[in-house]
Protein backbone atom coordinates (compact mmCIF):
# COMPACT_ATOMS: atom_id res chain seq x y z
CA UNK A 1 0.00 0.00 0.00
CA UNK A 2 1.38 3.64 -0.67
CA UNK A 3 0.78 5.60 1.88
CA UNK A 4 2.55 8.69 0.72
CA UNK A 5 0.66 12.27 -0.60
CA UNK A 6 0.55 12.44 -4.41
CA UNK A 7 1.53 16.35 -5.95
CA UNK A 8 -2.07 17.78 -5.90
CA UNK A 9 -2.71 16.91 -2.12
CA UNK A 10 0.81 17.92 -1.37
CA UNK A 11 0.17 21.07 -2.98
CA UNK A 12 -3.30 21.25 -1.78
CA UNK A 13 -1.65 21.72 2.02
CA UNK A 14 1.22 24.03 0.77
CA UNK A 15 -1.41 26.61 -0.48
CA UNK A 16 -3.39 26.11 2.67
CA UNK A 17 -0.23 26.65 5.02
CA UNK A 18 0.78 30.01 2.76
CA UNK A 19 -3.00 31.50 3.12
CA UNK A 20 -3.31 30.79 7.11
CA UNK A 21 0.42 32.41 7.72
CA UNK A 22 -1.04 35.37 5.29
CA UNK A 23 -3.87 35.80 6.97
CA UNK A 24 -2.28 35.98 10.35
CA UNK A 25 0.17 38.36 8.91
CA UNK A 26 -2.71 40.12 7.92
CA UNK A 27 -3.92 40.43 11.30
CA UNK A 28 -1.08 41.21 12.76
CA UNK A 29 -0.43 44.36 10.74
CA UNK A 30 -3.96 45.39 11.64
CA UNK A 31 -3.10 45.50 15.04
CA UNK A 32 0.46 46.73 15.27
CA UNK A 33 1.02 48.11 11.97
CA UNK A 34 0.43 52.13 10.79
CA UNK A 35 -2.97 53.06 11.56
CA UNK A 36 -3.42 55.44 8.65
CA UNK A 37 -4.29 51.60 7.90
CA UNK A 38 -7.45 51.64 9.40
CA UNK A 39 -8.57 55.10 10.68
CA UNK A 40 -11.27 55.15 7.81
CA UNK A 41 -10.61 59.70 7.01
CA UNK A 42 -13.87 59.67 5.09
CA UNK A 43 -16.70 58.48 7.57
CA UNK A 44 -15.74 61.68 9.91
CA UNK A 45 -16.63 58.83 12.62
CA UNK A 46 -13.21 56.80 15.08
CA UNK A 47 -14.24 54.57 17.45
CA UNK A 48 -12.41 52.16 19.59
CA UNK A 49 -9.08 52.31 17.57
CA UNK A 50 -6.00 51.05 20.07
CA UNK A 51 -7.35 53.45 22.55
CA UNK A 52 -5.86 51.07 24.92
CA UNK A 53 -2.77 51.65 23.29
CA UNK A 54 -2.93 55.43 23.59
CA UNK A 55 -0.78 57.34 26.21
CA UNK A 56 -0.14 60.79 25.01
CA UNK A 57 -2.13 62.96 22.77
CA UNK A 58 -0.94 65.35 20.30
CA UNK A 59 -3.01 67.68 18.58
CA UNK A 60 -2.52 70.61 15.93
CA UNK A 61 -5.67 72.36 14.62
CA UNK A 62 -5.43 75.93 12.20
CA UNK A 63 -8.94 76.29 12.52
CA UNK A 64 -11.90 74.66 14.10
CA UNK A 65 -13.81 73.85 17.71
CA UNK A 66 -12.24 71.20 19.36
CA UNK A 67 -14.03 69.33 22.81
CA UNK A 68 -12.30 66.77 24.35
CA UNK A 69 -13.82 65.37 27.06
CA UNK A 70 -13.42 62.30 29.47
CA UNK A 71 -15.36 58.98 29.00
CA UNK A 72 -15.86 54.98 28.91
CA UNK A 73 -14.40 54.21 25.60
CA UNK A 74 -12.62 56.64 22.69
CA UNK A 75 -14.62 58.19 19.91
CA UNK A 76 -13.59 61.30 17.62
CA UNK A 77 -16.23 63.14 15.79
CA UNK A 78 -15.95 65.32 13.28
CA UNK A 79 -18.29 67.87 11.42
CA UNK A 80 -17.39 70.07 8.23
CA UNK A 81 -13.81 68.92 7.96
CA UNK A 82 -11.83 68.66 4.74
CA UNK A 83 -10.58 65.32 4.63
CA UNK A 84 -7.46 66.07 2.48
CA UNK A 85 -6.06 68.43 4.81
CA UNK A 86 -6.96 66.06 7.92
CA UNK A 87 -4.85 63.39 9.75
CA UNK A 88 -5.26 60.56 12.66
CA UNK A 89 -2.40 58.46 13.47
CA UNK A 90 -1.49 56.44 16.40
CA UNK A 91 2.42 56.70 16.46
CA UNK A 92 4.56 55.07 19.44
CA UNK A 93 1.23 55.08 21.69
CA UNK A 94 0.53 58.50 20.55
CA UNK A 95 -2.84 60.45 19.38
CA UNK A 96 -1.08 62.64 16.72
CA UNK A 97 -4.54 64.92 15.43
CA UNK A 98 -4.02 66.91 13.13
CA UNK A 99 -5.99 69.73 10.55
CA UNK A 100 -3.46 70.86 8.11
CA UNK A 101 -4.87 74.40 7.00
CA UNK A 102 -3.12 77.46 5.98
CA UNK A 103 -3.08 79.97 8.75
CA UNK A 104 -4.48 82.68 6.25
CA UNK A 105 -7.18 80.33 5.08
CA UNK A 106 -7.78 79.70 8.52
CA UNK A 107 -9.71 83.12 8.71
CA UNK A 108 -11.92 82.52 6.23
CA UNK A 109 -13.33 78.62 6.59
CA UNK A 110 -17.04 77.98 6.96
CA UNK A 111 -16.59 75.28 4.70
CA UNK A 112 -18.64 77.29 2.21
CA UNK A 113 -21.88 76.39 3.68
CA UNK A 114 -22.22 78.55 7.09
CA UNK A 115 -21.46 75.01 9.08
CA UNK A 116 -19.02 75.26 11.87
CA UNK A 117 -15.69 73.10 11.66
CA UNK A 118 -15.70 71.10 15.11
CA UNK A 119 -13.30 67.92 16.41
CA UNK A 120 -15.27 66.33 19.21
CA UNK A 121 -12.93 63.83 21.06
CA UNK A 122 -13.80 61.72 24.17
CA UNK A 123 -10.88 59.76 25.78
CA UNK A 124 -10.92 56.96 28.01
CA UNK A 125 -11.05 57.56 31.75
CA UNK A 126 -7.23 57.34 32.63
CA UNK A 127 -3.45 59.25 33.60
CA UNK A 128 -2.40 60.11 30.49
CA UNK A 129 1.35 61.10 30.47
CA UNK A 130 1.14 64.15 28.08
CA UNK A 131 -1.65 66.13 26.37
CA UNK A 132 -0.80 68.94 23.52
CA UNK A 133 -3.02 71.06 22.35
CA UNK A 134 -2.36 73.86 19.38
CA UNK A 135 -5.31 75.97 17.92
CA UNK A 136 -4.54 78.44 15.82
CA UNK A 137 -8.33 79.78 15.14
CA UNK A 138 -11.43 78.51 16.67
CA UNK A 139 -11.60 77.67 20.40
CA UNK A 140 -10.43 75.02 22.72
CA UNK A 141 -12.59 72.94 25.33
CA UNK A 142 -11.62 70.80 27.83
CA UNK A 143 -13.26 68.82 30.55
CA UNK A 144 -12.43 65.85 33.43
CA UNK A 145 -9.33 64.83 32.01
CA UNK A 146 -5.99 64.16 33.57
CA UNK A 147 -2.49 64.07 32.72
CA UNK A 148 0.73 64.58 33.75
CA UNK A 149 1.94 67.74 31.21
CA UNK A 150 -0.68 69.50 29.92
CA UNK A 151 0.43 72.29 27.17
CA UNK A 152 -2.14 74.29 25.83
CA UNK A 153 -1.02 76.89 23.03
CA UNK A 154 -4.04 79.16 21.64
CA UNK A 155 -3.40 82.37 19.39
CA UNK A 156 -7.25 83.12 18.85
CA UNK A 157 -8.43 80.22 20.19
CA UNK A 158 -10.74 80.93 23.97
CA UNK A 159 -9.88 78.46 25.97
CA UNK A 160 -12.71 76.71 28.55
CA UNK A 161 -10.91 74.07 31.48
CA UNK A 162 -13.21 72.34 33.87
CA UNK A 163 -12.23 69.36 36.42
CA UNK A 164 -8.98 69.12 34.37
CA UNK A 165 -6.05 67.98 36.46
CA UNK A 166 -2.00 68.41 35.38
CA UNK A 167 0.08 66.16 38.09
CA UNK A 168 3.11 67.30 36.97
CA UNK A 169 3.52 70.62 34.72
CA UNK A 170 1.08 72.89 32.65
CA UNK A 171 1.90 75.67 30.34
CA UNK A 172 -0.64 77.86 28.83
CA UNK A 173 -0.18 80.47 25.52
CA UNK A 174 -2.55 83.00 24.43
CA UNK A 175 -2.07 85.76 22.32
CA UNK A 176 -5.93 87.57 21.60
CA UNK A 177 -7.68 84.44 23.18
CA UNK A 178 -9.45 84.46 26.67
CA UNK A 179 -8.21 81.58 29.21
CA UNK A 180 -10.66 80.05 31.70
CA UNK A 181 -10.53 77.57 34.72
CA UNK A 182 -12.94 75.71 36.62
CA UNK A 183 -12.55 73.21 39.10
CA UNK A 184 -8.75 72.33 37.74
CA UNK A 185 -5.80 71.16 39.81
CA UNK A 186 -3.25 72.36 38.15
CA UNK A 187 0.45 72.03 39.29
CA UNK A 188 3.43 74.31 38.09
CA UNK A 189 1.37 75.97 35.71
CA UNK A 190 2.58 78.38 33.86
CA UNK A 191 -0.11 81.79 32.16
CA UNK A 192 1.28 83.90 29.51
CA UNK A 193 -1.55 86.06 28.75
CA UNK A 194 -2.11 88.36 25.81
CA UNK A 195 -4.51 90.58 25.43
CA UNK A 196 -7.16 88.21 26.29
CA UNK A 197 -8.32 87.96 29.67
CA UNK A 198 -7.78 85.22 32.22
CA UNK A 199 -10.63 83.80 35.00
CA UNK A 200 -9.24 80.78 36.90
CA UNK A 201 -12.30 79.49 39.87
CA UNK A 202 -12.41 76.93 42.71
CA UNK A 203 -9.10 75.43 41.74
CA UNK A 204 -5.84 74.31 42.96
CA UNK A 205 -2.43 76.25 41.58
CA UNK A 206 0.55 75.56 42.59
CA UNK A 207 3.96 77.07 42.24
CA UNK A 208 1.66 79.27 39.76
CA UNK A 209 3.64 81.52 37.33
CA UNK A 210 1.82 83.96 35.68
CA UNK A 211 2.80 86.78 33.35
CA UNK A 212 0.04 89.16 32.77
CA UNK A 213 -0.06 91.60 29.56
CA UNK A 214 -3.45 93.84 28.82
CA UNK A 215 -5.69 91.44 29.82
CA UNK A 216 -7.23 91.22 33.15
CA UNK A 217 -6.71 88.59 35.80
CA UNK A 218 -9.35 87.28 38.01
CA UNK A 219 -8.61 84.57 40.61
CA UNK A 220 -11.76 83.43 42.33
CA UNK A 221 -11.92 80.87 45.55
CA UNK A 222 -8.33 79.73 44.89
CA UNK A 223 -5.72 77.96 46.80
CA UNK A 224 -2.62 79.13 45.22
CA UNK A 225 0.39 76.82 47.04
CA UNK A 226 3.99 76.85 47.24
CA UNK A 227 5.91 79.73 45.20
CA UNK A 228 3.54 81.78 43.05
CA UNK A 229 4.60 84.49 40.96
CA UNK A 230 2.09 87.54 39.28
CA UNK A 231 4.14 89.21 36.64
CA UNK A 232 1.34 91.91 35.98
CA UNK A 233 1.22 93.43 32.76
CA UNK A 234 -1.18 96.72 32.10
CA UNK A 235 -4.58 94.96 32.90
CA UNK A 236 -5.75 94.34 36.61
CA UNK A 237 -5.62 91.60 38.85
CA UNK A 238 -8.09 90.35 41.30
CA UNK A 239 -6.81 87.40 43.45
CA UNK A 240 -9.84 85.92 46.48
CA UNK A 241 -8.19 83.19 47.82
CA UNK A 242 -8.88 80.18 50.41
CA UNK A 243 -7.82 80.90 54.06
CA UNK A 244 -6.92 83.80 55.79
CA UNK A 245 -4.26 86.54 55.26
CA UNK A 246 -1.69 84.35 58.04
CA UNK A 247 -1.92 81.38 55.01
CA UNK A 248 0.06 83.23 53.10
CA UNK A 249 3.44 85.05 52.56
CA UNK A 250 3.32 87.74 50.64
CA UNK A 251 7.01 90.06 48.76
CA UNK A 252 5.12 92.98 46.66
CA UNK A 253 7.64 94.68 43.88
CA UNK A 254 6.66 98.40 43.51
CA UNK A 255 4.97 99.16 40.52
CA UNK A 256 2.77 102.04 38.27
CA UNK A 257 -0.45 100.25 39.56
CA UNK A 258 -1.45 99.90 43.36
CA UNK A 259 -1.58 96.91 45.37
CA UNK A 260 -4.23 95.74 48.32
CA UNK A 261 -4.69 93.46 50.09
CA UNK A 262 -7.43 93.21 52.76
CA UNK A 263 -8.07 96.56 51.45
CA UNK A 264 -4.80 98.21 52.51
CA UNK A 265 -2.58 99.74 50.07
CA UNK A 266 1.32 98.74 49.47
CA UNK A 267 4.15 100.08 47.12
CA UNK A 268 7.02 97.72 48.27
CA UNK A 269 6.72 94.87 51.50
CA UNK A 270 8.34 91.26 51.81
CA UNK A 271 7.31 88.98 54.49
CA UNK A 272 7.68 85.39 52.58
CA UNK A 273 7.88 83.64 56.03
CA UNK A 274 4.89 81.33 55.12
CA UNK A 275 4.80 77.92 52.83
CA UNK A 276 2.78 79.75 50.67
CA UNK A 277 4.15 82.95 49.35
CA UNK A 278 3.09 85.49 46.28
CA UNK A 279 5.86 87.55 44.75
CA UNK A 280 3.62 90.63 42.63
CA UNK A 281 5.30 92.58 40.43
CA UNK A 282 2.89 95.57 39.87
CA UNK A 283 4.00 96.96 36.67
CA UNK A 284 0.81 99.31 35.19
CA UNK A 285 -2.43 97.33 36.23
CA UNK A 286 -3.85 97.28 40.05
CA UNK A 287 -3.82 94.72 42.54
CA UNK A 288 -6.43 93.49 44.80
CA UNK A 289 -5.97 90.51 46.92
CA UNK A 290 -8.42 89.72 49.94
CA UNK A 291 -9.31 86.32 51.65
CA UNK A 292 -12.40 84.00 51.63
CA UNK A 293 -12.69 81.10 54.46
Amino acid sequence: MNYGLSLRQKLSIGVGVAGLVLLLLGLAMLFSGNPDKYFDLSDGNYSGYQSADITSVEIELGYGDLNVVSGSYFKLDTTAVQTENFSVQIVNNVLKIKYDVPKIDSVYMNNGDGIATKFELVLPNKLYEDIVIKSFNGSVSMKGVSCNNLVVDAFSSDVILERVTANQNAAFDSSISDLSINSSTLYSPEIICGTGHVMVMKSTLDELNLDGSFGDVKIASCMLTGSTNLKCGAGNVSVMLLGNRDSYGFSFLKGKGDIKVDSKSYKEFDDTSSQNNILVDGSFGDVTISFYE
